[in-house]
């Protein structure tokens, strides 16, 4: 059936645990040379990972995403108002085989680029006087949130999302303090111990602050993994019922 009651949050009352990660991070990054096209990007996003392609094409063109040139990476960039990259996340979109070289961008499946500033998360913004903010640790959870949004014909620039490099609160303070007329702080952490636990103490810390704070766990482990489900679901009951026609 429809993922609809998932989109339903769970209110969490406040606490007394106010602590927020500062860790810091210095210097500038250097972005990965761009690829002359991002046909690789974008059949792997919609594709394997089932994302909506008017959502994929969204982030392109506001440069926030792009394919790299040597290894065909994406390439996830998050802006400070002056337009200047603070953090870069790659995600790589094949698979190679071993070697000695020891690039990050070719061995590894996914990292941050170096020097990036977590405080900058990756935003997919929600109409302009929106006052609710989803908060994921990844990028691609929130893509597919805003996917499972649109596919049970819910509008998902009701709210903004952001993604938090993890679990820390670095990127959503600055949000916040960016953008005043939030009110509703919605957590859309992994359905695991530790996005459990970090969703709890995110609403018990905003809620202090004056927030109102909910959860939103995914029902499988992260919204992807529940976006490729749904999907698979859908074209599991269209060939049955194609079947049936032909009977």
């Amino acid at each position: 059936g429809l993922y609809i009651n998932d989109f339903v949050a769970q209110y969490i009352p406040p606490s007394k645990d106010k602590k927020v990660d500062t860790n810091q991070v210095k210097g500038n990054i250097i972005l990965p040379p761009k690829n002359k096209d991002n046909k690789r990007v974008i059949a792997y996003l919609c594709k394997t990972r089932r994302i909506d392609a008017e959502i994929v094409f969204e982030l392109i063109s506001k440069g926030k995403l792009y394919e790299t040139a040597k290894y065909h990476n994406a390439c996830f960039v998050c802006h400070g108002n002056n337009g200047i990259p603070h953090h870069a996340f790659m995600q790589k979109t094949k698979s190679y085989e071993k070697t000695q070289h020891k690039s990050d961008e070719k061995i590894k499946n996914k990292f941050n680029v170096k020097n990036s500033d977590k405080s900058y998360g990756l935003t997919l913004e929600g109409n302009k006087n929106s006052t609710k903010v989803f908060c994921f640790e990844n990028h691609i959870d929130g893509l597919s949130h805003a996917t499972l949004y649109k596919m049970n014909g819910l509008d998902y620039k009701d709210g903004h999302r952001i993604t938090l490099h993890g679990t820390s609160f670095k990127a959503l303070e600055k949000f916040l303090k960016e953008n005043p007329q939030i009110t509703y702080i919605i957590s859309c952490l992994d359905n695991d111990e530790v996005g459990l636990s970090c969703g709890e103490k995110m609403c018990s810390t905003y809620s202090e602050k004056g927030y109102k704070t909910f959860m939103q766990p995914p029902r499988a482990n992260d919204y992807n993994a529940q976006l490729v489900e749904y999907v698979e679901q859908i074209e599991t009951q269209t060939e049955l019922l194609k079947g049936m026609e032909l009977e």
